[in-house]
């Protein structure tokens, strides 16, 4: 076990020495296994709270992500033997991190799509007998018709699965897909600014096998996570690593404001970076397929598409708008407060931010903000941005990564 595995007391002096001694670029790593199950814009590596949890937190702890997207921290909290509670306004967001967090055993999820099974009951189905997408014709637009059709088959055999253990993960593993199988094979930034494939550009790609590889390279990713669990002693029943989690879809203010004071160990987050991604946006396929009586992202269909949109926090495609950066400024300083107030004494916000280089700098604005909600600056560092992620960053070269201690 290495020493960032020993249980700590949330001693100041031992958590800055920890802090101080890290290369926190991580240069040599990349997110693998189940943090790349579903791309995301503008996530952060799972060795950032892999590191951090085990220094400011101790097992059982309570660990928040109010800005959960993909759940890293959330896998990470979990599989190192904490408490998670994760918040996102995005659907998307919020059904990759219910899939990343149910983990059900490899055997469990390939019984329910066995290859040879899912390829003799998509020969034998009549997916336009029980009628066809209501998006169609615009979903056309991005996919072979024949992949259209295994899509739409699979979708409907998804949720027809009750058990919402196998189901959720199965939704989330259809979603990641879509941008593959579909026509548009330029980068994700095309199918963001809504750029569909020219006609002439259309081309089948298989549904069914991606689905199922990727399927796999998930229950794989479960089975070694629940092994490094076991090998770290913490050992669960089914029902109580489900009980240790919880996923909501709302505002991460208004959560932090109504959790109980002082409840928190631990707030570990990266808030949306002012005018860098829009994450609404560049889920645009999953939410195309997303419609009544076919399957909601948590609760939301293709018809929210645009509501949800100008509801996010600091996006991009506000960015020119002339109130759009005092509007972030203020509701990261309630965020701040709310952290405040929702930490218990001696517990820790870790935040990860950013600077675009196009934009107005906010790392000034947002440590005044943090100074005026009491919380005491311990650690803080800048880390460098692989260049492999940063053509979704708008420019944005370095990260900043602080510790407060309340």
């Amino acid at each position: 076990m290495s020493m960032l595995d020993q249980p700590k007391e949330n001693n100041l002096r031992s958590s800055r020495e920890l802090l101080q001694s890290i290369d926190w670029n991580f240069a040599n790593l990349n997110n693998a296994g189940i943090h790349s199950l579903h791309w995301y814009p503008a996530t952060f590596v799972s060795a950032i709270p892999g590191t951090l949890i085990p220094i400011l937190s101790a097992p059982g702890d309570l660990v928040v992500d109010p800005f959960c997207g993909t759940c890293t921290t959330g896998v990470e909290a979990i599989r190192l033997g904490r408490r998670f509670l994760g918040v996102d306004t995005n659907p998307v967001a919020t059904l990759i991190a219910r899939a990343k967090l149910f983990l059900p055993s490899r055997e469990e999820m390939l019984k329910a799509f066995d290859r040879e099974k899912l390829a003799s009951l998509f020969l034998s189905a009549s997916t336009s007998a029980r009628g066809p997408h209501p998006n169609e014709a615009e979903l056309l637009k991005w996919y072979h018709p024949n992949t259209y059709r295994e899509l739409l088959f699979l979708l409907k055999l998804i949720n027809a699965i009750h058990e919402e253990s196998i189901r959720v993960p199965a939704q989330a593993v259809f979603s990641s897909i879509l941008k593959n199988v579909s026509s548009q094979t330029k980068h994700w930034g095309w199918v963001c600014d809504n750029v569909a494939p020219k006609p002439e550009d259309i081309q089948y790609r298989d549904a069914l096998d991606a689905f199922r590889r990727t399927l796999e390279d998930y229950a794989d990713s479960t089975s070694r996570i629940l092994q490094d669990m076991v090998n770290r002693g913490v050992v669960v029943s089914r029902s109580e690593l489900l009980r240790r989690w919880g996923i909501a879809r709302v505002d991460a203010v208004e959560y932090l404001a109504e959790l109980p004071a002082g409840s928190v160990d631990l707030i570990l987050t990266s808030p949306p970076y002012y005018g860098v991604a829009d994450y609404i946006k560049s889920q645009r396929l999953s939410f195309l397929w997303s419609a009544d009586d076919c399957f909601t992202l948590d609760g939301y269909t293709s018809r929210n598409f645009e509501a949800l949109r100008h509801g996010e926090v600091g996006s991009r495609s506000y960015r020119h708008r002339h109130n759009s950066f005092s509007e972030y400024s203020s509701y990261m300083e309630k965020f701040f407060m709310a952290a405040r107030k929702a930490l218990r004494a001696g517990g820790f916000l870790a935040i990860v931010l950013g600077d675009s280089d196009a934009r107005e700098r906010t790392s000034e604005t947002l440590g005044v903000a943090v100074k005026r909600s009491g919380l005491e600056e311990i650690f803080s560092i800048e880390r460098d941005i692989k260049f492999t992620r940063r053509r979704m960053r708008a420019k944005v070269r370095l990260e900043r990564l602080s510790v407060y201690a309340r």
